[in-house]
């Protein structure tokens, strides 16, 4: 069988940590044509423990693992082996696994690490030749495991005998042409050529009869069904309605047999992808499926039905390839169906494994979270305010920024979170009753703000001191000081938001700020005022002992700069102002390509050329055509400069690198005198 190949991601544990491996060697991941190898993915780096696994199901000799089974996907805590793993049995039902003397990494979060036995943790589903196994509990350095009901599952037979319903909380359809469908494609055509089944991996369900929630697995049991109906069409096309109808009655529609209508298998819960979907599958033909839009979910199913049609025509015989690849889908991809008997149950397993499908951030593993632990009565409530919250992001094409919000809010509670741990903090830190939905509304409390720092412009209630601070930390690119002024709104008092952006100005500046070290120091100091542990006034007089001092701030501005710090510079000198209006456009006097500038020449400009002083503020943000001279940017620049720019014509027949240096010096001072005060 035929493994994905694209679902691999590093493991918990490997079967070298498990002992399942030969001695000295890591195991590595069954992977199509070579990629994906474990050693890459830092597995020999986790020390060997003991082990013993046992199945209770059945006496007699020790049973390997089937293929498929050594080949599942591996994330976070799933356990996965390549080489046969032997399994004791017994006379007993279930099974039970027990590690003894586990090590563990400190950064995976689970137990103390470094040698240490592993205190009590979660470590996930477990592949048994059952399929897979249940959720196991560390305790003591002991893991015993929960059977639950798992089955491995012929395509079609999964189909046929299931309709799913994808969850309010889940993405849209999210898959590339060029990116996943494009590996969907070839990893399918590869393993019908080689004529190998293939393993689609693990579908994490919840148990309701006929109608499953899809839990995890979306991406997957989406794109299959495009491809389902892309053979169909191509059925049609060639006449082969027995294939057709087949392809239509499995994958893609159920009969409701109380108002004996078509219904789609698949409920998604997106307006604009249903409608999509919906669309796709009635098309009676090729040519009336539809073709235009954005939705990745159209161009999916455009992609594969062009590379089936490709394929079809390449093989010579159209109508017997046309069979196969019907007969392939059918009964020669599989899936392993893990399904819980709620959704709580399901949501667990969710947070610590995402097989094949797109990596979840760390928002959307917060998401299922905050979801999961919510009461049946709230969840309905819960998945609409967190929609809310993602609308916030969408709106201003800021979605990656999310995870950071999620992180900052967290801060102001726990001080500094490494972005990698974030899941795991917030877990252990709103773990207990109604403490997820305290998160949410940490969340709501802060969105206003947040979304004003990513955006000034934002349409949200403000000041003008505060949008003129936000815009210039955002000019800043100071992402990562957003706690401190998150803390200072709360306060409602603006001015300590424009006493803490005179503390990260200098810093960030100088090139001070730049370290995760001062990032920490900011988030701690957030969260100590945040939570009225420390004053402002103590607060911002112990961050300013972080900034350069005056006289290294001066040597800083006395060497070249990049256009946006030289912006805010200018701003600041022009205003005499330390949060200074973001205004015009920066140019330099004598650029890059100058020509007929005396005593500045292309090695005094390599070494002047982004000095402060060959800096100016002009209204156009392009630079006039042929502005290259002394005259021409007397004539041409000059003009535009902004109200109260410093930049004079009569400077420019002695605008040398000898002059601008000494410039330079003199607003290095004044700048000093802004943010330092006067000598």
């Amino acid at each position: 069988m035929r493994a994905a190949s694209w679902n691999l991601t590093r493991p918990l544990f490997s079967c070298a940590a498990l002992g399942a491996a030969a001695p000295g060697t890591a195991a590595r991941p069954h992977a199509r044509h070579g990629r994906a190898a474990g050693a890459a993915r830092g597995e020999a780096a986790f020390k060997p423990v003991r082990k013993v696994l046992t199945n209770r199901r059945s006496a007699g000799r020790p049973t390997p693992l089937s293929r498929a089974q050594r080949a599942l996907p591996s994330n976070g805590n799933v356990l996965t082996c390549v080489r046969p793993l032997a399994i004791q049995p017994t006379a007993t039902q279930g099974w039970h696994v027990s590690l003894r003397q586990l090590r563990l990494p400190t950064q995976a979060g689970y137990g103390p690490g470094r040698g240490a036995q592993v205190g009590p943790c979660r470590v996930g589903p477990i592949s048994t030749e059952g399929g897979i196994g249940g959720e196991a509990v560390c305790l003591d350095g002991r893991v015993t495991a929960q059977q639950v009901e798992s089955t491995t599952f012929r395509a079609a037979a999964l189909f046929a005998n299931s309709s799913f319903v994808i969850p309010d909380f889940q993405r849209d359809y999210s898959w590339r042409e060029d990116a996943e469908v494009s590996a969907f494609w070839e990893d399918l055509v590869g393993a019908l050529d080689a004529g190998e089944d293939y393993f689609l991996g693990l579908i994490i369900l919840t148990d309701d009869g006929f109608e499953r929630e899809v839990v995890d697995g979306q991406q997957r049991l989406l794109t299959l069904s495009l491809f389902a109906n892309a053979l169909r069409l191509a059925a049609v096309a060639r006449n082969r309605r027995l294939v057709a109808d087949t392809l239509q009655t499995t994958f893609l529609f159920s009969i409701n047999y109380q108002t004996e209508a078509r219904e789609p298998r698949l409920a998604l819960s997106d307006d604009a992808d249903a409608g999509d979907f919906k669309a796709l599958i009635e098309a009676p033909t090729l040519t009336l499926a539809p073709t235009s839009g954005s939705s990745r979910l159209i161009q999916a199913h455009k992609y594969l039905t062009a590379q089936l049609e490709r394929d079809l025509e390449a093989s010579g015989n159209a109508t017997l390839r046309l069979g196969r690849w019907a007969e392939f889908i059918s009964n020669e991809l599989t899936f392993t169906v893990f399904t819980h008997p709620n959704r709580s149950a399901a949501f667990r397993v969710f947070e610590v494994v995402n097989t094949r499908g797109k990596i979840l951030t760390p928002a959307e593993l917060i998401k299922s979270y905050v979801i999961g632990r919510s009461s049946e009565s709230d969840r309905d409530n819960t998945v609409q305010r967190w929609g809310a919250i993602e609308q916030q992001f969408a709106d201003l094409q800021a979605d990656e920024q999310l995870t950071t919000f999620v992180r900052h809010v967290v801060e102001l509670r726990r001080g500094y979170v490494v972005p990698k741990e974030l899941y795991q903090i917030v877990t252990k830190a709103f773990d207990g009753p109604g403490a997820a939905q305290d998160l949410l509304s940490d969340l709501e409390q802060h969105l206003p703000v947040y979304i004003q720092l990513i955006d000034p412009t934002a349409d949200v209630e403000s000041t003008e001191l505060r949008t003129r601070v936000f815009r210039l930390l955002s000019w800043l690119s100071a992402a990562r000081f957003r706690p401190l002024f998150m803390a200072a709104a709360a306060t409602g008092d603006d001015e300590l938001l424009e006493r803490s952006l005179a503390v990260v100005t200098p810093g960030v500046l100088s090139g001070n700020f730049g370290s995760g070290g001062i990032e920490a120091q900011f988030a701690r100091a957030a969260r100590r005022v945040h939570q009225g542990e420390s004053g402002w006034d103590e607060t911002l007089s112990d961050l300013g002992n972080l900034r350069p001092s005056r006289e290294e701030f001066e040597i800083r501005l006395t060497r070249n700069l990049n256009k946006l710090h030289a912006q805010v510079l200018r701003a600041a000198l022009v205003q005499q102002s330390p949060t200074p209006d973001i205004v015009g456009y920066a140019h330099q006097v004598r650029p890059r390509n100058g020509e007929g500038w005396p005593d500045f020449d292309d090695a005094d400009y390599k070494e002047f050329g982004g000095n402060l002083a060959n800096w100016l503020l002009v209204t156009t943000e392009r630079r006039p055509p042929g502005a290259r001279t002394p005259d021409a940017v007397k004539e041409k620049l000059l003009p535009h400069v902004i109200n109260n720019e410093l930049v004079e014509p009569a400077d420019l027949p002695v605008w040398t690198s000898t002059f601008v240096a000494a410039r330079t010096r003199e607003y290095a001072q004044t700048c000093g005198d802004i943010w330092y005060g006067s000598r």
